[in-house]
This record gives C-alpha cells, sequence and structure tokens, in this order.
C-alpha cells in the first residue's frame, strides 16, 4: 500500500518541506504502515494539535475491539481498497469540525495527495513518501518500450514515476550505482517529462508543500 501520511502544517516552520528523513519524519502521520489491508483505521485528534491513527476495527471478522487513545476524539475513519494494482484511501467523517479543503467532506471521499484536512485551527496536508524502489516490470507492461532508451521495459527493473497518477515507467537498474554503466533510465532528467515532477533517488514527499501554503496555515487568523 502506498505510504500515505498527513504533514502537519500548523507549526510554523518554514522547514516543513525539506524532505530530509529526519525532518518529515517528524511531522507526517503515518496512515498506511499502520493496518491491513481490509482492517478500518480510526483517525484521532488529540491535544497539542496533534493526530493519531489506529486500527479500530479488524479486516479478518476479528471481534477483539481494538483500544483506541484516552482523551482523544474520533474524526475520521479510513478504508483502504486496492484499484487496479494502486491502494486508495477513503475517509469517512466522524466530526463536525472535520473540513477538507475548507469545507465540510462527503460522507465517503477518496483521500488523495494535494487535499488539505483542518481540524479547529490546524491544518494536515495529504502527503505520501515516496521513493524509488525497482522491481520486475508488470507483467501487462513488459513488452512496453521504455521512453528513455527504447528497449524493452523487462529487460531491467523498472519503477514508476511518484508523481500523482502518472504512468511512466522507466528502466532503473542499479540505484546503488548511478553514475555506472546501467540502465538507470530513471535519471536520464532532472524532472518526469510527463508531469514535471522532480526526479529524485531520496525519500520524498508528494506533494510537497508550497511556501506560500506553510505562510497561510501557520496565521493564527485564518
Amino acid at each position: 500500500m502506498d505510504n500515505l501520511g498527513l504533514l502537519h502544517l500548523k507549526s510554523g516552520s518554514a522547514n516543513a518541506n525539506n524532505t530530509d528523513d529526519n525532518d518529515f519524519d517528524r511531522k507526517l502521520t503515518r496512515i498506511a504502515e499502520s493496518a491491513a489491508q481490509n482492517d478500518t483505521l480510526g483517525l484521532f485528534a488529540l491535544a497539542e494539535g496533534k493526530l493519531a491513527v489506529m486500527v479500530t476495527a479488524k479486516g479478518n471478522g476479528s471481534g477483539r475491539r481494538p483500544k483506541r487513545p484516552k482523551n482523544a476524539e474520533l474524526v475520521a475513519e479510513l478504508k483502504c481498497r486496492v484499484e487496479d494494482g494502486i491502494a486508495a484511501w477513503y475517509l469517512a467523517p466522524r466530526s463536525q469540525r472535520l473540513q477538507v479543503n475548507g469545507h465540510r467532506p462527503y460522507p465517503l471521499a477518496r483521500l488523495e495527495p494535494g487535499m488539505l484536512l483542518s481540524i479547529g485551527s490546524d491544518f494536515w496536508l495529504v502527503a505520501k513518501v515516496w521513493q524509488p524502489q525497482p522491481r520486475p516490470a508488470p507483467e501487462e507492461l513488459a513488452d512496453r518500450c521504455c521512453p528513455v532508451c527504447g528497449a524493452k521495459l523487462s529487460i531491467a527493473p523498472v519503477v514508476q514515476c511518484g508523481g500523482p497518477d502518472c504512468g511512466r515507467w522507466t528502466h532503473y537498474e542499479r540505484p546503488d550505482e548511478p553514475d555506472g554503466e546501467f540502465l538507470n533510465c530513471f535519471l536520464a532528467t532532472d524532472t518526469c517529462p510527463d508531469c514535471d515532477q522532480p526526479v529524485m533517488a531520496e525519500a520524498t514527499l508528494v506533494p510537497e508543500p508550497h511556501d506560500k501554503l506553510l505562510t497561510t496555515a501557520s496565521d493564527e487568523h485564518w
């Protein structure tokens, strides 16, 4: 499942869009790693503008009810579905205080990178932590040609661009030797020609929060 998370913006930190692991990991409330695919997750508002994500119902039919945080408000429930091989997270609001992109959400809304969640005066950007992980070409793409070198994708490990809904696949044979004579086609450009997503070998947030968004979300009077 995608490593989706919620990036807290109400910290007033100008460095909230820094992609250093120690920085965004500290501000990100991760979603995907908290559950198995069929579990239902609760999104809880804690004190001091913090969030917690915990399993509220097991997808395996277990009758044992998981514990919930003390003195916490359940603001939404989350559920994951795999659609065309891609994990999709859906949100069901459970609190009148929760807003998505400035409005009350529908009874069931798909959670997408780039959305802005707010609870009271705190704000979170929906983002995913993405790092290229080479893998064999999916069977349905094996005979497709790499857009960089023109050879079939099946001849070397490949990665898909991390941009939202981008379908560009390229070879990425040896991440540990980016300057070697290998099919590291993924690194051929600084940005993806199809979606303009920066090409990076390190873990990064998708999307990265814009400085204007950080300034606005840190305004006490918004």
